[in-house]
């Protein structure tokens, strides 16, 4: 019967074995029918799941502290804990994009006065282009209901994931389980400056989490376009693990150079975090993302997650 140390010591491998084979594929430079999409198509299909890579961090460590403390107004967590998980992610492209994969490599520390500081490692082979980047992030409350989140995440390789990237955040509690935040993030690409409002507002009750989230990106000298997620999570068990769905619509501008195209975007998930005890626990998610009539992306994520 195999122990949760021998998986964990198997997904290790499994997961050294697919970086392995990244960098391969990355030297190797299989060849394609297709042309090479233009800095500006790369630039998009990086800000593709800009969303999600900014969301990720921060979901890990502190929607799991904010549900709790929904729970009860006065709840805080019993003591500090340090939590590593080592991921992997396959997506399929349509219209001869090749696929991608990534793996990550997340450290975070929750403190007992509520603070949070992360860090993520991720690599990314992306168009047959592998990329490296890393990403820090501080949550700070400044009292019981207001809070601040400062993140920046940059990549020495910046072939297609941004050169660089900066986020400020502040949060409010109104109590009854109501919390709304608003953030601005800044991102440099090879071809391109974004800057992004995001805007969420969000309501815990009884074991459920309903969220409405609104980005508003300026392509600079391009105007603006907004897209709109709403998700839902259902909470379970000692832990608080959770089991959710989201959806995703709305328009993102792509600079062509010569014009700018607005494409729209529609996105499903599924996402699941399951702690089989104290210590471990396992995330796992599925996505279906149509971005415009460029590709249609399907795939998952899973990750072996350690608290100690």
């Amino acid at each position: 019967m195999l122990t949760l140390n021998t998986i964990s010591q198997r997904f290790v491998i499994a997961l050294i074995l697919a970086l392995g084979a990244n960098h391969v594929a990355a030297q190797e430079g299989v060849p394609t029918s297709l042309a090479s999409p233009s800095p500006a198509t790369q630039t998009m299909i990086a800000s593709d799941d800009l969303h999600t890579t900014e969301r990720q961090a921060r979901e890990s460590l502190n929607e799991e502290q904010i549900a709790s403390e929904r729970k009860s107004e006065t709840a805080r967590p019993a003591s500090e804990r340090l939590e590593v998980e080592a991921g992997y992610s396959y997506d399929y492209l349509t219209n001869g994009f090749a696929p991608w994969q990534s793996a990550h490599l997340f450290v975070g520390k929750r403190f007992e006065s509520r603070q949070s500081l992360y860090g993520v490692y991720r690599e990314t082979l992306r168009i047959r282009q592998r990329d490296r980047e890393g990403q820090i992030g501080f949550y700070q409350p400044l009292d019981r209901r207001w809070a601040v989140l400062l993140e920046a995440n940059a990549s020495p390789t910046h072939r297609i994931l941004p050169k660089w990237s900066a986020l400020a955040q502040i949060e409010r509690q109104f109590g009854k389980g109501w919390v709304a935040s608003a953030g601005y993030r800044r991102t440099a690409y090879n071809t391109a400056q974004v800057n992004t409002g995001v805007f969420t507002v969000e309501r815990y009750f009884s074991r459920y989490r309903a969220a409405y989230t609104l980005y508003v990106s300026g392509l600079e000298g391009a105007g603006t376009s907004a897209s709109h997620r709403g998700q839902l999570n259902y909470y379970y068990g000692e832990q608080s693990s959770t089991l959710g769905v989201s959806f995703a619509a709305g328009r993102e501008l792509e600079n062509l150079g010569t014009r700018i195209l607005r494409t729209g975007v529609q996105s499903f998930a599924v996402q699941s975090r399951h702690w089989v005890n104290s210590r471990w626990g396992m995330n796992y998610d599925a996505t279906l993302h149509r971005q415009g009539d460029i590709y249609t992306r399907k795939g998952f994520s899973v990750g072996l997650r350690y608290r100690f």
